[in-house]
């Protein structure tokens, strides 16, 4: 009977102990795509942001049709980023979200924006994994920048 009692002791206390370990791996997994879906969000409102600043004419305090002065009022006390970089031009935006150090150490989200105010161009740094993860990658650079400088047929010559 002793016996029995004490192999269903040790098999009680392995079995605890491994779904204590499976939680916490859930909890972890759970807690860094949850932090992930929170910037994602962010880079979103930043977006919206600078679409409206985009569209709002020059004379009323916007872009009028360009990013160029396009500064955000928004996160200053934010808990999760600690630097907000924003690289506007005419069409296209360029955000990096730099994350506090005791969060996530230090992680690092960027984003572009187009000239339409959609993102093209989103990754995530995992700083526990050393590598970028993309989330979006159109590359539209070299698709633009062919539509924006069509060559012109060139006209038949009249004899």
């Amino acid at each position: 009977m002793g016996t029995q009692q004490f192999i269903f002791i040790v098999v009680s206390v392995f079995v605890v102990g491994l779904s204590v370990a499976i939680g916490v791996n859930m909890f972890t997994a759970t807690y860094t795509d949850h932090i992930n879906d929170i910037l994602i969000q962010k880079i979103h409102d930043i977006g919206g942001e600078a679409n409206r600043y985009r569209m709002k004419p020059a004379v009323m305090g916007g872009g009028g049709k360009s990013y160029k002065g396009f500064k955000t009022s928004k996160f200053h006390n934010d808990d999760l980023v600690e630097e907000i970089k924003i690289k506007a031009l005419k069409y296209k935006l360029d955000l990096t979200l730099t994350l506090k150090s005791d969060q996530k150490k230090s992680g690092k989200l960027e984003a572009s924006f187009d000239d339409k105010g959609v993102i093209y161009r989103l990754r995530i740094y995992d700083p526990d994994e050393k590598k970028w993860t993309w989330l979006v990658n159109d590359k539209k650079d070299k698709k633009e920048k062919k539509e924006k400088n069509p060559k012109k047929p060139k006209k038949p010559k009249k004899g």
